[in-house]
């Protein structure tokens, strides 16, 4: 193997890229080296393994050198000498430092002159995006299920970046960004994960959990772990992905950037999938969409019906039904109208409630019968006072 980093494969790396790379890889910076007066200033950096004290990396602070390139050539050179890798193989970590990477392939009977069909392609690209924002709602709230994709997921899934493929069995590369951490002196002790981290850690687990439960067929292992894993809309667009880009196997490769070096534990895996483990997918998300389903919700809304049998103001009524529906906008399953039984003092007060246009707010088991939503276990009903602002919706 040729282990030589020629100059004009490090045209794509800047050096904030190689700094980073440093730091998260075990090298410290001692300081500064100015070697004339008016000259721009180079960074010192050195490994922290003891094995390795002889070396060193010396990089300008900017671009401005004339010896820029040369310098980060060296840089490279010196890590490819390190790690005992292929110069491609380390510029490709040096330049993705701030990234978490997904790679996808697929056989190589689906792949002719290292290439696919452009249909495959498309269909991978939007699915993966879909795949991508249905979990990233999921990390916002883990439901069963959800309604609609929230805004920050999407934002989130069009924020990932299609990388280069490369050869072989035909491979996707999708690139997840990463905010840059702190400097280690400013780092907190237990520093919050970045959501993009949790995102790629959920589908990576979402992924195993599909093929533990292939394996063991137990879609247990799937419906149970909705907490760390998919939702039933995740599974959906996994089997999707799968049946429209290659039924014969997708195989799901993760690699987590060290630039933050927590919550890596799904670093380096890889699970194969194919058609059984779509068909795993689809029938846990019909498991997780039954009508069963209960899920607690904080809800607000005003009352467009009401339905009594009996006399609104005998308090004392324990017969026949109380009940409202309720107009909620909630972020997870849109415009819905949602039907609650009240107590009569409760109902009375929806009456009142719904003659003046307020809203109401209150607490339940939200679940779903065909089309129609229902919420169990009502509590905590309110009627906010004039001004005040409403309850997130959740």
């Amino acid at each position: 193997m040729n282990s030589f980093v020629e100059l004009d494969e490090i045209l794509p790396v800047r050096l904030d890229a190689v700094r980073r790379y440093l730091r998260a890889t075990g090298w410290r910076q001692l300081g500064l080296k100015n070697p004339m007066a008016g000259q721009v200033p180079y960074e010192i950096y050195k490994p922290t393994n003891q094995d390795r004290a002889k070396l060193q990396v010396v990089i300008p602070v900017s671009n401005e050198t004339a010896d820029s390139s040369l310098r980060i050539r060296d840089a490279i050179q010196t890590i490819v000498d390190m790690e005992n890798r292929g110069p491609a193989e380390v510029i490709q970590s040096v330049l993705r430092i701030g990234y978490d990477v997904v790679r996808s392939s697929i056989p190589s009977e689906h792949v002719r002159d290292e290439s696919i069909r452009l249909d495959a392609a498309t269909e991978f690209v939007a699915n993966m995006r879909g795949l991508l924002a249905a979990t990233a709602t999921t990390e916002h709230r883990p439901l069963p299920y959800f309604g609609r994709v929230l805004k920050d997921s999407v934002q989130f899934a069009d924020s990932c970046r299609f990388g280069h493929t490369y050869r072989g069995s035909f491979g996707f590369v999708v690139e997840s960004p990463l905010p840059e951490p702190e400097p280690m002196p400013l780092l907190p002790d237990n520093p919050d994960i970045p959501f993009e981290r949790r995102v790629i850690q959920r589908l990576a687990r979402g992924i195993h959990h599909v093929v533990a439960a292939n394996a063991a067929q137990n879609l247990k292992l799937i419906t149970e772990a909705v907490g760390t894993g998919l939702s039933a809309n995740g599974c959906e667009l996994l089997a999707e992905l799968i049946e429209r880009v290659s039924p014969g196997g997708v195989t799901f490769s993760f690699d987590l950037s060290p630039a933050w070096n927590i919550a890596r534990e799904m670093d380096s895996t890889s699970f194969s999938v194919d058609i059984a483990h779509a068909e795993v997918c689809r029938s846990a998300a019909r498991e997780l969409r039954r009508d069963d389903t209960r899920i607690p919700v904080d809800m607000s809304g005003r009352v467009v019906r009401l339905q009594n049998q009996t006399d609104p103001t005998d308090l004392s009524s324990q017969t026949g039904e109380h009940e409202i529906m309720v107009l909620w906008a909630s972020r997870d399953f849109g415009d819905i109208q949602v039907r609650v039984n009240l107590t009569p003092a409760d109902y009375l007060t929806a009456v009142n409630a719904h003659g003046a246009g307020r809203p109401v707010w209150i607490s339940g088991a939200l679940t779903k019968t065909g089309r129609q939503w229902f919420l169990s276990e009502p509590h905590n009903f309110t009627v906010p006072v004039q001004g005040e602002l409403p309850l997130d919706d959740n």
